[in-house]
């Protein structure tokens, strides 16, 4: 998995904390970690509070929500059957897609 976006165009995790709670439907959330902790997940549903900011982080690029930060939220939202719920999003417009495929870069650099 992994961030299909430039983490370089992220905001510190202050910044991102400022960002307006907008609310997003659970299912268009794309997730960007392949694990979460069975264990966190049951202190999340025992009602107890993330330190630093109860609400998940999301970035907007291309059209496409990914979640940055909040993954346990998230599932356990699903879980839970929340068909929407309130994230902090950074829309990114201005940077061009990753690419992965090695070769493309392999042949810019020998010219």
């Amino acid at each position: 998995m992994g961030y299909p976006f430039p983490k370089e165009a992220l905001l510190p995790f202050e910044e991102f904390k400022k960002l307006q709670r907008q609310w997003v439907a659970v299912k268009d959330l794309i997730p960007t970690q392949y694990v979460v902790r069975i264990d966190r997940m049951q202190w999340l549903a025992a009602g107890n509070k993330p330190e630093g900011d109860d609400i998940p982080h999301c970035v907007t690029w291309y059209g496409k929500t990914y979640l940055y930060d909040g993954h346990h939220r998230w599932l356990l939202a699903q879980i839970q059957g929340v068909t929407a719920m309130p994230v902090r999003n950074l829309v990114i417009e201005f940077a061009t897609p990753i690419q992965n495929d090695q070769s493309s870069s392999a042949s810019s650099e020998s010219i």
